[in-house]
């Protein structure tokens, strides 16, 4: 995959969507996974159904969630499940789980979940399976995610029985009774950067901890709470850290929500979801938010064009859109499948939107409250399989306060996500932000970049895999600076680490215009999911 190197030159706005379009030719339908790499990609082989013995031993299961029922035929049932934990089907009998069932799990689980998590990370959680059966539903709820609901138990029953807590450990899935159950999540990387020219914004130690919870009901109502820390510590003179919301939503799956009023008489829904997310969310521009997590990273730092505070003298080199872009505000999810190979999302949302007066500011548009009474509106379309996804995306809306002359800005984003087996992972991504300020001898601020980024797994056991990236930033017309361009390209090392953690090693060499002389960046991330 061939990634456009500028310094400076004009592109078209559509120029990332045409070359999107192109790469998927090139790639033939064979090799892309879905945009929202949530968390770590590499597959690793695990046992097949064959190679698990046909009984499992009954500690993979927790006394405190109770097991799936007897497959058919057994003397006694098992005990009621937690409130929204149904029963798996044929899941366990009084001597083991249902090889056909954990066959069947198995399979779903390679197909849909492998596009966004590394098996080897997840086969070393240990979780009850009620636990696992939150999880997967919880992941089955992510903005592009593929997992229909019918796969869900048997996914969670073969979690269960490679990967299931042993007796006696508690799952951290709370069961709140009538109210649903709880799921509360955490993530902690510590990163390190340093280099030896000035101007790199928050060198040293960072702690890019992300701590919230989820609930699910018996229905069809969830809510997701997520914070995070933040390096811009508003009230604190800047001297520590902030906590921010990162998401505090409300998602109505209004399938679900019918299916209870039309009952046995609703037509067949297993090929199409509609969810409805309302509150403060990641807002779904470009396949890179659903990648945001640190948990889904697999280089120490953001593409450029989506940078927030890391890189090389901040105020004068502007992204294209910092993220995450969290924002408060509607969004509706439609998703089907077009056939038994082929996936088309849809989500149309309105949010409050950027922020800004001469020029948009970043920073302002982190509030929560808008400045205006013109919401930002955009979408986002994705279409592909289980190896080959191409997304496009668009908002724009009003930066300016009330009472001024408005001051539009727009922004464009086409991606294309590949996957190879369990052997290469490809990313490519282009966005372009056009408007948003008001200086009458500059015009209009465009920024633009690409980004494109390749793994390739080195060694089996223990985990490690190569990472090569190229990414840049082109702005024109900003402030009273003159046009500028930046390239940067990174290599680096991910290591799986026993418990499933993962340690970065990243070198990164950074090329501008103008009179900046390059840099060397040298960047260390270790990260640990709970």
């Amino acid at each position: 995959m061939m990634c456009p190197r500028e310094r400076g030159r004009s592109v078209p706005r559509w120029a990332g969507l045409l070359t999107a379009g192109w790469l998927a030719v090139v790639a033939g339908g064979s090799a892309t996974a879905q945009d929202a790499f949530e968390a770590n990609l590499f597959t690793t082989p695990v046992e097949t159904a064959e190679e698990l013995t046909p009984i499992v031993p009954l500690n993979a299961l927790n006394a405190d969630a109770p097991p799936p029922p007897p497959a058919t035929g057994a003397a006694d049932p098992s005990p009621a499940e937690p409130s929204g934990i149904p029963p798996s089907p044929a899941g366990e009998s009084a001597e083991g789980f249902d090889p056909a069932v954990v066959a069947m799990g198995r399979a779903a689980f390679e197909a849909r979940c492998l596009d966004c998590h590394d098996a080897e990370k997840s086969l070393q959680k240990r979780k009850t399976y009620a636990g696992w059966l939150t999880t997967v539903r919880r992941m089955a709820a992510k903005a592009d995610a593929d997992i229909p609901e019918p796969t869900h138990v048997p996914i969670a029953t073969y979690l269960t029985a490679v990967a299931g807590a042993p007796d006696g450990s508690r799952s951290k899935t709370v069961d709140v009774g009538a109210f649903g159950s709880l799921t509360p999540n955490a993530t902690f990387a510590t990163l390190w950067r340093g280099t030896s020219e000035s101007g790199l914004t928050s060198p040293g130690f960072f702690v890019d901890a992300w701590i919230g919870a989820d609930w699910q009901s018996e229905g069809p109502l969830s809510a997701t709470v997520m914070t995070c820390t933040s390096c811009h510590s508003d009230n604190t003179e800047e001297q520590s850290f902030t906590l921010e919301f990162v998401e505090a939503s409300a998602t109505l799956d209004l399938k679900k929500a019918w299916k209870k009023i039309c009952g046995d008489t609703c037509p067949d829904q297993s090929r199409w979801s509609l969810k409805l997310k309302g509150g403060r969310f990641i807002v779904p521009f470009g396949a890179f938010a659903s990648m945001v997590h640190p948990g889904s990273l697999r280089t120490v730092s953001n593409p450029l064009m989506f940078d927030m505070a890391r890189r090389f003298d901040s105020f004068r080199y502007l992204s294209v859109l910092p993220a995450p872009y969290s924002d408060e505000g509607f969004n509706l999810n439609f998703a089907a499948t077009i056939s038994d190979d082929f996936r088309f999302t849809a989500d149309a949302y309105v949010v409050n939107g950027l922020q800004g007066d001469i020029n948009i500011s970043f920073i302002n548009s982190r509030s929560y409250r808008d400045n205006n009474r013109s919401p930002l509106v955009g979408s986002r379309l994705t279409f592909g399989n289980q190896a080959v996804r191409l997304g496009t995306s668009f908002m724009g809306g009003n930066t300016e306060d009330d009472g001024n002359t408005p001051l539009w800005v727009e922004l464009y984003g086409a991606d294309l996500t590949a996957q190879f087996g369990d052997a290469l992972r490809l990313y490519f991504e282009y966005a372009l932000r056009n408007g948003g300020q008001t200086l009458p001898l500059v015009g209009d601020n465009i920024a633009y970049g690409v980004v494109c980024e390749a793994e390739v797994r080195l060694l089996r056991d223990p985990r490690l895999s190569l990472v090569v990236r190229y990414d840049n930033l082109i702005q024109k017309g900003y402030l009273i600076f003159p046009d500028t361009a930046v390239d940067r390209y990174t290599w680096g090392l991910n290591l799986t680490l026993p418990g499933g953690s993962l340690l970065m090693l990243n070198h990164e060499h950074w090329e501008f215009t103008g009179d900046r002389s390059d840099a060397d960046v040298l960047a260390l991330k270790w990260v640990a999911s709970f």
